[in-house]
């Protein structure tokens, strides 16, 4: 428990301000290290959003740069109820007619009227459904019975037509001819006594398996499925109704993922940009390198016969250095001469990825380094405004104890004064 200590009872110094005065005084140094310190967390935490909107930066550089994006399709359709059409890598821009005649149909069977799909068919044998073997039982239902067809791939249902009508459906899983249903009795004609057959021993066609039969450019096909890939290159065609009059197919390049890369990496290089300008260190040598870099790359002239002005993206009328784009202007040379504005703004996002892959780079990149230095300043302030906080907590404790030892001193010799004095006193009087 500290002892209550009363300033300048003895001496009549307020010696405690006094202390408090010189520990401010004195503290003026940590108060310094501490603004010192403030200043480089400030620093640190802008080369952090630095890096980050740098990152950003690359990552959509890298995206435009890539030559999917510059090589991508779009297969428009006049009346896509009928015909759709998707263009993937390997298709090629043209104009194509497609007349569908008719759609690819699954093969359907039906089966016999039952009363109850519930009730004991009370029938044994065996049969095949497409070379798979079906065993029925004299207790299963037909309800049983579509389960135990359905676990041959056939789809199976029972469809209730009217009170006490109800019929097995057997339905092919893939449309086209050549997907059939395929129907083999057993020496118990259950089939046949099911419906399933007819008492030719073909199966009861309820729908029968059709291809799907279309024109193409005054060409006949056929193909089982109504999905078709294998017509024309790279393009997907989907079959959706039949007509008489031609659908017509317009391949073209698609444009927009250029223009929402390029749109994309103007954004995230104007908000670099704005990072680093407004960041607390703005001044540091290091920054000022790093946006002439940038602009360095955006300005660079090649063996191109273009300029990004040319194209549409260009540096802003002020002095921002910010990117500005404009997306008619880049839209109309992309449909006139796609090949050199690819060549001109791959370069131009492949060199500045490059560079950003140096400045971001894990380890002994711009960034990475400068974010390290400013941390390890930031711990070393720390522990020097520590010692210096120690050593003044020790300093005011030595002040306190020497005014303290000063106090007890004048307090002895007020003490010894008030002695003498009664003594000299006593002596004065008693010689009267």
């Amino acid at each position: 428990m500290s002892r209550l200590t009363v300033s300048g009872l003895a001496s009549g110094l307020d010696w405690k301000t006094v202390v408090e005065e010189i520990i401010r005084l004195e503290r003026a140094g940590v108060s310094r290290l501490e603004s010192r310190r403030s200043t480089v967390d400030r620093q640190a935490q802008a080369w952090a959003e630095i890096g980050s909107r740098l990152t950003e930066l690359r990552s959509r550089a890298q995206a435009l740069a890539r030559p999917d994006g510059w090589n991508r399709l779009l297969a428009h359709s006049s009346d896509p109820a009928r015909v759709e059409a998707t263009a993937a890598p390997g298709a090629s821009s043209g104009t194509h007619e497609i007349t569908v005649v008719s759609l690819a149909a699954p093969h359907r069977v039906v089966g016999g009227v039952f009363a109850c799909p519930q009730q004991a068919l009370e029938l044994q044998g065996t049969f095949e459904v497409n070379g798979c073997p079906v065993v029925l039982e004299s207790h299963h239902t037909l309800e049983d019975l579509a389960t135990l067809v359905a676990g041959t791939g056939v789809g199976a249902s029972v469809i209730r037509v009217a009170e006490g009508e109800h019929h097995l459906v057997l339905t092919s899983p893939r449309t086209g001819i050549a997907n059939a249903i395929n129907l083999s009795d057993g020496p118990e004609g259950v089939l046949a006594t099911l419906g399933l057959l007819d008492d030719q021993g073909e199966a009861n066609t309820l729908v029968a398996a059709a291809d799907a039969v279309f024109q193409l450019n005054g060409l006949t096909l056929s193909r089982s499925g109504n999905t078709v890939e294998d017509a024309l290159p790279g393009l997907t065609l989907v079959l959706r109704g039949a007509g008489n009059e031609a659908v017509r197919l317009e391949i073209e390049p698609d444009h927009e993922e250029v223009l929402a890369g390029a749109a994309s990496m103007v954004a995230a290089y104007n908000s670099a940009l704005r990072s680093i300008r407004s960041s607390a260190s703005g001044s540091e040598v290091l920054l000022s390198r790093l946006q002439e870099r940038l602009a360095g790359l955006i300005a660079m002239r090649d063996e191109s016969e273009l300029e990004l002005w040319q194209v549409g993206i260009s540096t802003a009328g002020d002095r921002s250095g910010e990117l500005v784009l404009d997306r008619d202007r880049l839209l109309a040379v992309l449909r006139q001469d796609p090949e050199p504005v690819q060549a001109l703004v791959t370069s131009r996002a492949e060199a500045l990825s490059g560079f950003l892959g140096s400045v971001v780079r894990t380890g002994d990149g711009w960034v990475p380094v400068r974010t390290q230095s400013l941390r390890e300043r930031k711990t070393a302030l720390e522990r020097q405004i520590r010692r210096a906080e120690e050593r003044l907590a020790t300093r005011e404790k030595t002040l306190q104890a020497q005014f303290v030892a000063m106090e007890k001193l004048v307090a002895g010799l007020s003490r010894q004064s008030n002695a003498l004095s009664v003594s000299l006193t006593w002596l004065s009087e008693g010689r009267r």
